[in-house]
């Protein structure tokens, strides 16, 4: 017997047919249905990093250092990314959990 989730290999009495249904019985049906959210999630995640990646690639070193030096954008970046955007998601997630309610 294969450890593997208790498969055990068809006899040679049986037919061709029923060797596919048990195939499709045990692999193919067992796939679960991707939601709606998850390839919004997926295809949204792609776009954001190609489009950042495509733009990272269009500066130069010099533009690179500069935005890093300047101390005030980079404050403003770090307050956005790490508190606006978490207070918008959370209240999304609220309203969105309020409507489905």
């Amino acid at each position: 017997m294969n450890p593997i989730d208790g498969w055990q290999p068809i006899s040679h009495s049986d037919t061709t047919a029923d060797k596919c249904d048990e195939f499709q019985h045990r692999y193919i049906f067992k796939m679960e249905a991707i939601s709606g959210d998850t390839v919004v999630e997926i295809v949204t995640t792609v776009f954001v990093l190609s489009t950042m990646f495509s733009m990272g690639l269009k500066l130069s070193i010099t533009q690179l250092v500069g935005a890093l030096r300047d101390r005030q954008l980079l404050i403003k970046s770090l307050v956005v990314n790490l508190v606006a955007v978490p207070l918008v998601a959370y209240h999304w997630c609220s309203v969105k959990h309020w409507i489905v309610s």
